[in-house]
């Protein structure tokens, strides 16, 4: 996502992501704190998790900057 991002725009484009796409943009996602997760942990949640899990660290992010 990109820094420049509203908040509804965010919601809207992570509604749409399923788990592999999550995963690949947890990965890349460039944040002022670690993202460590490990592949067991993307399995073991539901997507809805990782979607919610995915905008509170956008957010968390947004607030540092």
């Amino acid at each position: 996502m990109p820094p420049t991002a509203t908040i509804d725009e965010v919601l809207t484009t992570v509604a749409t992501w399923d788990r592999q796409t999550l995963i690949q943009q947890f990965q890349s996602q460039q944040t002022r704190f670690p993202i460590d997760f490990t592949p067991d942990f993307y399995q073991n949640q539901s997507v809805e998790r990782l979607r919610h899990i995915y905008v509170a660290m956008f957010v968390q992010n947004q607030k540092q900057n």
